[in-house]
């Protein structure tokens, strides 16, 4: 959006517990990182302010990524694909015009991530040396879709089919396309967020979910991490910590019936960075163990569960055409 003569600006429509990532640009001038802002509760409005930084002085910083991303059989630009440093924990969405930029970037050499739903995503490994700017244009193909297979009903499709059973029921939280389609092209986590018993842990490039009523941590006196281990708290190992990984207890993640993690105990914490909102069908939410339907019940569930139905299902008839 486009700010007033005085340089101020006014976004409507934010989902409460949404993080919302901000940054400005403008004639040889933008801000140095995003800035990130979050309506938390029942907060109805917050307050931010984007300092633009001659992009001279950005340059003097780094190196600056800049270049284009278009499509392999039209060369048409493609917007809202994400150009990721990994490595840097830098990243950047591009615009209306398919471009992007990222300065301050550091010498060395880093690894490169382009990606957008519906096409295959690009990566390589890119140099930079000081202050210089590397421009590339970045070509992606279509993704290959297949034609639809046909399969006998499986034990999948009968959990998948208990969706309607469990929202019948009402205990737990439910989603399904119509309200989930508001959040395409957003992070799985920020679809999350909206649910109001949900915990979003944010790491340097990955997102963990965790039960706002999961039962407290204990009160520990003696060998705090081994008594918070057994009471189900994740003790994140060297790797983990420098990712962001906080001590927690985590929540289980099941997708199209099957279990992403929970093959350890305490429970292991699962990337939502995997799950693309765009291809989620519906989901549930249950908060504590006693909301828990007892084909989801593993030891770990008091710290909830996560069950995701993936697009793409075309569910088989129970009696063949006349």
């Amino acid at each position: 959006m486009q700010g007033g003569s005085d340089g101020s600006f006014r976004m409507c429509g934010i989902p409460t517990n949404t993080a919302l990532k901000l940054r400005a640009t403008a004639d040889g001038a933008e801000t140095a990182s995003e800035s990130t802002v979050r309506l938390q509760g029942g907060t109805r409005m917050a307050r931010t302010e984007l300092t633009l930084v001659p992009l001279a002085t950005l340059t003097a910083r780094g190196a600056v990524f800049t270049g284009i991303v278009v499509a392999d059989s039209t060369h048409t630009p493609i917007p809202l694909a994400e150009v990721a440093l990994p490595e840097l924990n830098k990243s950047e969405t591009t615009n209306s015009r398919g471009e992007f930029r990222i300065a301050g970037i550091p010498g060395g050499e880093y690894r490169i991530s382009v990606r957008r739903i519906g096409y295959g995503a690009a990566d390589t490994r890119l140099a930079f040396k000081g202050n210089e700017t590397v421009e590339r244009r970045v070509v992606l193909g279509r993704a290959v879709t297949l034609e639809p297979v046909k399969v006998v009903a499986t034990a999948s499709d009968r959990m998948r089919a208990s969706f309607d059973d469990n929202k019948r029921i009402g205990i737990g939280h439910f989603m399904t396309r119509d309200e989930i389609q508001k959040y395409d092209g957003m992070e799985f986590a920020t679809l999350l967020s909206t649910i109001s018993t949900t915990g979003i842990a944010y790491g340097r490039a990955h997102n963990w979910i965790t039960s706002r009523l999961r039962p407290p941590p204990p009160l520990c006196l003696y060998d705090r991490l081994a008594c918070l281990q057994a009471h189900g708290f994740h003790i994140p190992d060297e790797f983990e910590r420098q990712q962001g990984v906080p001590v927690e207890c985590w929540s289980l993640v099941w997708v199209d019936g099957v279990l992403q993690n929970g093959m350890h105990d305490p429970t292991e914490p699962f990337d939502l960075k995997q799950m693309y909102t765009d291809r989620v069908d519906k989901l549930e939410f249950y908060a504590t163990s006693a909301e828990v339907p007892m084909r989801y019940q593993r030891r770990g569930s008091h710290c909830g569960v996560l069950v995701v139905w993936t697009r793409g299902y075309e569910p088989k008839p129970d009696k063949p055409p006349l």
